[in-house]
């Protein structure tokens, strides 16, 4: 009966929809780059025959290892970067919003170079020779195989994220839709932390059922070192197999809530979201004075922003499409400075780099148009071997946009620029003003 709750109770965690976080970096030559399954430290394998089940044990917590080092990298990840967003709730601030933008886009790409491991040590002679000596393993092998489907479940909680850090949206500057953004960003902590809790009571139960101080002891000297938030999570001592088996079960419990709570916000979001456009639609269909009062009713709901810089109305082409990559770099001297996630981000970054894929030349150009209706006319544009380049150099800082084969780019060069909705604009509420 204890073998099958444990199977149950794994196949329940891995169908819960898991929410994208990371952490500290498990190891500088994998996850992230050749994709091999990284062991524990070696040491001298036992003398015996090639079915020694100290061996066997040895292979096993290899593989078991890989599963736990792409946990904490992907969960860890998440947590380190929505840290960042707690000083922008409470100051409102552009420095925190750039500084958890740039988190934020540090942790999605370190969790797209997460590769699975090659291949798993354990062999299916090997799981039933464990079986047959007692030890319930059944998770290894469920976790092992589901590192593919993990990142890629990560990886759309990195896209939303994204998408309310930087897309055409007004989880930033309103405050109806500030208040369920900080809701979900809340939520997503919560799951991060009950998913490496998960991890962390399953090794404990691994462990106990392998019952080989030995090999205990080179994976735990491991993972104390490349897992740190999911080792902090382990029991002191755990004797009982059962207790843990309870214990996972009540944070699968908690989970499945918090996953449910977190579906709700995101649909709410997503209906505010629907009918900002409709009205926004409704209103530029309409007359003047519809645009007016459409304009007056988004700026009653405005967010406080502080220090916020020039602002451009979002590019059309960015409703149609998400930005392709968006970057963030800080200069030390002379140089660029390169972080990682779980490195402490000391100040906003110095310059950010968003590029679109597909983008016509005819929609970059009509894009140009409609900041000169902005008073927001470029500085120059340039042409040089099919290449368009725009300059802008605006109140609080200077910016260039780029168009060359259907791929349109931001650079802000120097200072700050952001991108807000056109009323934003229109009102005055950032350092741009809108002409007639």
């Amino acid at each position: 009966m204890k073998k099958l709750i444990a199977y149950v109770l794994t196949l329940a965690l891995l169908c819960v929809p898991l929410a994208a976080c990371g952490g500290q970096q498990p190891d500088p030559s994998d996850p992230a780059g050749s994709g091999t399954s990284q062991a524990p430290p070696e040491g001298a394998s036992p003398e015996g025959a090639p079915e020694d089940l100290s061996e066997i044990t040895h292979r096993l917590l290899a593989d078991w290892y890989g599963y736990v080092a792409r946990c904490e990298y992907l969960y860890g990840d998440m947590l380190w970067a929505v840290s960042y967003l707690e000083p922008f709730f409470e100051d409102h601030s552009w420095d925190s919003l750039q500084t958890a933008r740039a988190a934020q886009s540090l942790a999605q790409r370190r969790a797209e170079l997460i590769g699975p491991p090659e291949a798993a040590q354990m062999s299916f002679e090997d799981y039933d020779k464990l079986v047959q000596s007692g030890a319930d393993v059944s998770p290894v092998q469920l976790a092992v195989d589901s590192i593919s489907s993990l990142k890629s479940s990560v990886l759309v909680d990195h896209q939303l994220y994204q998408s309310s850090l930087n897309s055409p949206s007004e989880e930033l500057f309103l405050t109806y839709q500030l208040a369920h953004f900080e809701h979900w960003a809340n939520l997503i902590r919560q799951i991060c932390e009950l998913n490496l809790q998960s991890c962390a009571i399953e090794t404990d139960y691994v462990l106990l059922e392998l019952d080989h101080e030995e090999e205990e002891a080179r994976f735990i000297e491991a993972i104390t070192e490349k897992c740190p938030q999911i080792n902090a999570r382990r029991s002191d001592d755990p004797q009982d197999p059962d207790a843990l088996l309870m214990e996972l079960s009540a944070v699968l419990d908690e989970l499945e809530r918090r996953t449910n709570e977190l579906n709700e916000v995101e649909g709410q979001a997503q209906a505010g979201l629907d009918l900002y456009r409709d009205a926004l639609e409704s209103a530029l269909s309409g007359a003047a004075d519809a645009l007016d009062q459409y304009v007056a009713s988004m700026s009653a709901d405005a967010v406080d922003l502080t220090g916020f810089p020039s602002a451009l109305p979002y590019p059309s082409w960015w409703y149609a499409q998400e930005a392709g990559e968006i970057l963030y770099t800080w200069n030390v001297g002379e140089e660029k400075k390169s972080l990682l996630p779980g490195d402490p981000i000391e100040a906003p970054p110095d310059q950010s780099y968003i590029t679109w894929p597909d983008v016509s030349l005819e929609d970059f150009q009509a894009y140009l148009d409609t900041l000169a209706g902005y008073g927001l006319p470029a500085e120059a544009v340039t042409e040089r071997e099919g290449t368009y380049t725009a300059f802008f150099q605006l109140q609080t800082g200077s910016c260039a946009l780029i168009w060359e084969e259907s791929k349109t780019s931001f650079l802000a060069t120097e200072g700050s620029v952001c991108f807000a909705p056109p009323w934003y604009v229109i009102c005055g509420l950032g350092t741009a003003r809108f002409q007639t």
